[in-house]
């Protein structure tokens, strides 16, 4: 018997965990015996390892560090419309192929699959102690099985927002069919005013903008209005229905928005809406040299020139600003605090500026959950550091 694939990861499994593969093989009793592996991603032959059974005969090879490597960016948006961008980044596929080394003659790709690993991580407890003895089949089981054909994301579907803010939303299309989007206009009471539908061509991952201006975009025309309270957007296929994301439109008159974008725990991005008193904090590192005061100046000692400008003794030369910004969420609910640790602990964050997304690290390290039951009404409050430096005029 040749080299056997006889436990692999599920499809879709986190590509930021082990990816644990089992072979066996009935020639591993023979000296000097050795399974061997290639990963191949795109095409490539990424790596070849040689792998010595364990004392049981099997060998194990874990490609999460090889398959990990491979993710990419891949918040793209563009467009004025609802589906800002479609693909497959949001999973990795490879195969593996097996074979295996007998005194000294290599045999390659004895047995081969075909896998897929993707952007997410799994949440504290849920997975260890969910199916009580672990296994590879039991560990693996139906990753991301709840979020099939619904939004990659485990924040309020509750929202509030202004008039013409982006607001982005991931969708996960695991089936094929007919894919159709919805839009229902509400009043305070929750009586639909107008609503508008068609289909939408998705991919498997898809980045949504279900902001104002990309659903009349969408729309072909005003649905929802200045004056309007909110509205419902949700995307069916054959009878079946995602969540109902409700966006409430609010007014913040007082103070200006900012709004964050970030890659959430399920591989999806998120828009988090900061929407208090925020405030810019900015600090220099400075670099000087000195100079005496007194200066020759037309063949005599000065200590000003002709301008009557004194001479300098200390000179700032390279002067770098780095900026930060102080941010306070609006009243959330106890969901949305459980979702704002994943915007702390995110590895990727856009700060939305003049229609640009500014890449910020967040600087808090430590994050408190809270209840509405002890902690009643509350908000987030996080420091951003701006991933930009400037320079003043350098001398």
């Amino acid at each position: 018997m040749a080299a056997v694939i006889s436990e692999a990861p599920a499809a879709y499994s986190p590509a930021h965990e082990d990816l644990w593969f089992k072979l066996t093989s009935n020639n591993s009793g023979t000296t000097n015996f050795k399974f061997v592996v290639d990963v191949i991603v795109t095409g490539q032959n990424t790596t070849t390892v040689k792998i010595f059974p364990d004392a049981s005969g099997y060998g194990f090879y874990n490609a999460g560090p090889v398959i990990r490597s491979y993710i990419q960016n891949y918040f793209e948006p563009s467009g004025n419309s609802i589906l800002v961008a479609s693909s497959d980044k949001y999973k990795i596929s490879y195969t593996i192929q097996a074979g295996e080394e007998v005194s000294g003659v290599i045999t390659t790709n004895q047995a081969s699959g075909s896998y897929t690993a993707a952007n997410y991580y799994r949440p504290l407890f849920s997975d260890y102690y969910a199916s009580g003895n672990q296994t590879f089949s039991t560990y693996y089981a139906a990753p991301l099985a709840e979020y099939e054909d619904d939004f990659l994301t485990e924040r309020d579907v509750n929202i509030n927002a202004s008039n013409s803010d982006k607001v982005f939303v991931s969708f996960f299309r695991k089936n094929t069919g007919t894919y159709t989007a919805y839009c229902d206009v509400v009043n305070e009471a929750g009586s639909t005013l107008s609503s508008h539908s068609a289909t939408v061509s998705l991919n498997e991952f898809n980045l949504l903008n279900i902001g104002t201006d990309a659903i009349n975009t969408w729309a072909g025309s005003t649905l929802i209005g200045s004056t309007a309270y909110g509205y419902k957007f949700y995307i069916n296929r054959s009878g079946h229905s995602s969540r109902k994301i409700f966006v409430r439109l609010k007014c913040y008159p007082k103070f200006q928005p900012i709004n964050l974008h970030f890659l959430n725990r399920l591989g999806g991005w998120d828009t988090m809406k900061f929407a208090l008193a925020n405030k810019r904090i900015s600090s220099f590192e400075k670099q000087q040299f000195a100079k005496p005061q007194w200066q020759t100046i037309g063949g005599s000692k000065k200590i000003a020139d002709s301008y009557n400008r004194i001479s300098e003794t200390n000179i700032n030369f390279n002067i770098q600003h780095t900026n930060k910004m102080n941010l306070i969420s609006d009243w959330i609910s106890e969901q949305d605090s459980y979702w704002g640790q994943q915007l702390v602990a995110s590895s990727q964050v856009y700060l939305e500026m003049n229609g640009g997304y500014f890449p910020v690290t967040i600087d808090d390290n430590n994050y408190e959950f809270k209840y509405d039951n002890i902690n009643k009404t509350f908000n987030i409050q996080l420091t951003a550091t701006v991933g930009r430096v400037i320079n003043s005029q350098f001398r």
